[in-house]
């Protein structure tokens, strides 16, 4: 079954019980019961909309939102990022202030203060999020408890400066450190995976130009690489440079490791290979 089923599924079992939900068991707030991970998967409204106009946004928000996948994740060391579907992506520091409060700073500069209620629902751990300013509540899951290691969460912040938009264009040699970090996220994304004994791995929130099989890695044909991946670098040039950078590294380098049947194994491996391949500057020796 696909994570998009799987969150889909989600999405109506708790929006069929909603108002259960206001009843769930609280529990008590601490910077160790928020690491982790949290999807998104319905948003409520304290006030009614003004209208019969005003609802049909409210709804059209609302299951934008949902659908393109909303992940929130806290890290022991008080870093947090923020990622959709539509790939808008933030980083910063968080904290835990009086019983109920959540103070963030993005790496922006940007502070904020948010409310926060920690509780289960159906055997599972639910978080609601809202900030002071607001009549909306953001309604979470938890999805994934924090790794040994929180530099290697694929959603650590350092794992996703490929996410950050550069203020001008780039040189090859910032285009290679972008696509290895890239490879990096993924390459974490699976070993992860592999020690949280997942047998779905994430990839609707990373999406790039990275074609993956079972057992196999590829690159996604031109007109397949999504608008969410080119988006990250300066311009559509540059995007297609570093695309380039990684079709010819496939056309001339090669993996010989072995197969033991697990496509996440497999892939990890594979993507392994790619990684300290490119950290060691490969993607770049192949323009030459």
């Amino acid at each position: 079954m696909s994570l998009k089923r799987i969150l889909f599924l989600l999405f109506i079992i708790f929006s069929m019980g909603c108002t259960e939900f206001k009843k769930k068991l609280a529990q008590k707030i601490t910077s160790a019961s928020l690491t982790g991970s949290w999807f998104l998967y319905n948003i409520s409204h304290s006030n009614k909309p003004r209208n019969a106009e005003d609802g049909w946004l409210q709804r059209t928000v609302t299951d934008s939102l949902v659908k393109q996948g909303l992940l929130l994740t806290f890290f022991k060391d008080g870093n947090f990022t923020e990622i959709n579907g539509a790939d808008n992506y933030q980083s910063g520091k968080w904290q835990i202030h009086g019983k109920d409060q959540l103070v963030f700073t993005r790496r922006t500069g940007d502070t904020g203060t948010a409310f926060i209620k920690l509780g289960t629902y159906n055997g599972r751990r639910v978080l609601t999020v809202q900030k002071s300013s607001s009549s909306t509540a953001l309604n979470f899951v938890l999805y994934a408890l924090p790794l040994k290691d929180d530099k290697e969460d694929p959603f650590y912040p350092a794992n996703n400066l490929w996410r950050v938009k550069p203020l001008q264009q780039e040189s090859p040699q910032q285009l290679q450190e972008r696509l290895t970090n890239y490879f990096g996220h993924l390459t974490y994304l699976l070993q992860s995976a592999i020690e949280r004994k997942q047998k779905i791995v994430p990839f609707q929130l990373s999406q790039g130009i990275v074609q993956v099989y079972r057992g196999g890695i590829g690159i996604h044909r031109r007109i397949q690489v999504p608008e969410t991946w080119t988006s990250h670098f300066y311009n559509n040039d540059d995007a297609m440079r570093a695309y380039k950078m990684f079709g010819e590294y496939l056309k001339k380098g090669s993996y010989k490791g072995d197969s033991n049947g697990d496509w996440i194994e497999d892939d990890y491996k594979i993507l392994s290979s790619i990684y300290n391949d490119a950290k060691q500057g490969k993607f770049l020796n192949l323009q030459n």
